[in-house]
């Protein structure tokens, strides 16, 4: 999908809660943010997804300060998508380092606050907007950096998922096979 998902894998088995556990997407990451679809306000969905990251760019195209090319393009009504966001931003065009700046600064504050809960060994980044690859890992770590509680810092490992599109099918038949061992 377009949003923000997260599993939570405890002595290798996929936490279930009471049926949503793992919804990250929908954990605060600013509060009077934008209106999420779930109703709530400043999810980390609105900032981070591939949605949110679309939204971001074309209210900051509207800011004048910002005479970048991916600009022109969003003012003069050029589709663009996320890959061409995060190429503009790795090629220094401000109005797309902003976005990504933000975006990542939205998903690696909710990393932080995961990994005081949960203290995990690892944190591994899915999906499309994972794709970035490295550029992710370099701009996401600098922030975990500084607001991470340092000794959980130092023991999380963060790397990006090898599955590609095929992890939401894998996974699903994880649960069935975890569920029907119940």
């Amino acid at each position: 999908g377009t949003g923000v998902g997260g599993g939570i894998i405890c002595q290798g088995e996929l936490l279930l809660g009471q049926g949503s556990a793992g919804e990250i997407g929908h954990m605060t990451s600013e509060v009077d943010g934008y209106l999420c679809t779930c109703g709530s306000r400043g999810c980390v969905e609105t900032l981070a997804s591939a949605t949110g990251i679309l939204r971001l760019s074309k209210d900051y195209a509207r800011d004048s300060r910002f005479d970048t090319p991916l600009a022109k393009q969003l003012r003069g009504g050029q589709e663009v998508d996320v890959k061409s966001i995060v190429d503009a931003a790795k090629a220094g065009d401000l109005l797309a380092e902003t976005v990504m700046e933000r975006s990542l600064k939205a998903l690696a504050l909710c990393l932080s606050q995961l990994t005081c809960i949960f203290n995990p060994e690892q944190i591994v980044l899915g999906g499309g907007v994972a794709n970035a690859g490295q550029y992710l890992i370099d701009k996401m770590t600098p922030i975990l950096k500084e607001y991470t509680y340092r000794p959980n810092l130092r023991q999380v490992k963060i790397s990006l998922a090898q599955l590609g599109n095929d992890a939401g099918v894998i996974g699903a038949a994880n649960l069935v096979r975890q569920k029907s061992k119940e």
